[in-house]
């Protein structure tokens, strides 16, 4: 979980008590710590300005709450219920909620933190049932909960077509296993014709 406090870029290094500290790293290179009164850490990145807090609960120090230009937000939550992909907003905060390996991603922006952190919470329990955007429209004229039937249908409809051709096979195999035996008592049958005529003829022969 990421949270992040950007700043008026313009205003920072103009506030009082504003300090850059230089230091070094253990192999010699020089870099900067920036900070503000009362032990606020300052970072930049990509040129912005921002504040880390801890979770979406921490709260903003006063020292810098007018400087405030927007809240960053980069989390997740289980996938314990199922929640609709796509933009779900609520007050000053907008939230796209995606999905990744561990469940769902949530990147959010808003003008101020109680929002971003009443969005999170509504979107984990449920609260706001749908997004105004979706990420999951219709697709050939279904929605996604049809989709997820049909999907249903099809994968119980392929289990016994797996089953059935299991069965088929099972049966040819015993079909197979009758015919090479009928195979071999009609191979018996006829040697013992041949061997039958071949006596009569030797008997006939005998006779003449």
């Amino acid at each position: 979980m990421t949270v992040r406090v950007l700043l008026k870029d313009s205003k920072v290094t103009r506030k009082p008590g504003f300090v850059e500290e230089k230091r070094r790293d253990q192999s010699g290179n020089e870099y900067s710590v920036y900070s503000l009164p009362n032990g606020i850490r300052l970072f930049v990145e990509n040129e912005r300005w921002y504040v880390a807090l801890r979770d979406l609960n921490d709260w903003i120090p006063k020292t810098i709450e007018k400087l405030v230009e927007q809240i960053s937000f980069h989390g997740s939550f289980d996938r314990v219920k199922g929640r609709e992909l796509g933009i779900y907003r609520h007050k000053t905060a907008e939230a796209e909620v995606g999905i990744g390996s561990s469940g769902y991603l949530v990147d959010m922006k808003a003008s101020k933190l109680e929002d971003a952190r009443e969005l999170f919470l509504k979107i984990r329990t449920g609260e706001i049932s749908r997004p105004e955007s979706s990420f999951e429209g219709e697709q050939n004229g279904m929605s996604r909960q049809q989709l997820e039937q049909e999907l249903a249908t099809i994968s119980a409809k392929a289990g016994e077509l797996e089953q059935q051709t299991s069965d088929l096979r099972s049966e040819l195999s015993l079909r197979t296993a009758e015919v090479a035996v009928l195979k071999a008592e009609l191979e018996a049958r006829n040697a013992e014709v041949h061997r039958l005529l071949s006596k009569i003829e030797e008997l006939e022969t005998f006779e003449i």
